[in-house]
């Protein structure tokens, strides 16, 4: 235990008196100076911050919002894009996107519900492959769109 005094900023009192808590969250102290642990980073990343967890939209809320049709608005401020999805009750939809580079994407191609997954394919995206997307609620009228646990971006309507 390093000498530790009240006007230490990491000493404590506890009932065997002053405690350095540098000890504890995983610095070592040597000769006076600090010497930083990598548990330290976990500790103050992964220890002061709960985790939180998403909400999937279920099936039903999917054939809710979008069985008749909806205006999807794409992306936003600090998503790097921005653009509009016309989501038809027929099950095509058909919009596009702006990078932030200047460069627009074209989204057309059909959609789906399966379970409670967004399934689309998009015409010349994602190799002709169809992509199954979880939608976790983000707000009321948004939510992140995710791919297995890859961020695809923000949806709102």
């Amino acid at each position: 235990m390093a000498n530790c005094c009240y006007r230490d900023p990491w000493c404590i009192i506890s009932p065997a008196g002053w405690e350095d808590q540098r000890e504890i969250i995983g610095i070592q102290v040597e000769d006076g100076n600090m010497k930083r642990i990598a548990a330290l980073a976990v500790v103050l990343v992964f220890g002061a911050f709960p985790a939180i967890a998403a909400t999937a939209m279920t099936g039903k809320e999917l054939t809710a919002l979008l069985s008749n049709g909806k205006e999807l608005t794409l992306g936003g401020p600090k998503e790097g894009y921005a653009g509009m999805l016309s989501i038809s009750k027929d099950g095509t939809a058909k919009g596009q996107v702006k990078l932030d580079n200047g460069d627009v994407i074209l989204i057309e191609g059909k959609w789906h519900i399966a379970g409670n997954k967004f399934c689309r394919t998009w015409k010349g995206r994602d190799a002709g492959k169809e992509i199954c997307e979880t939608w976790n609620k983000a707000g009321p009228n948004s939510v992140r769109v995710m791919n297995g646990k890859r961020d695809m971006g923000l949806n709102s309507w």
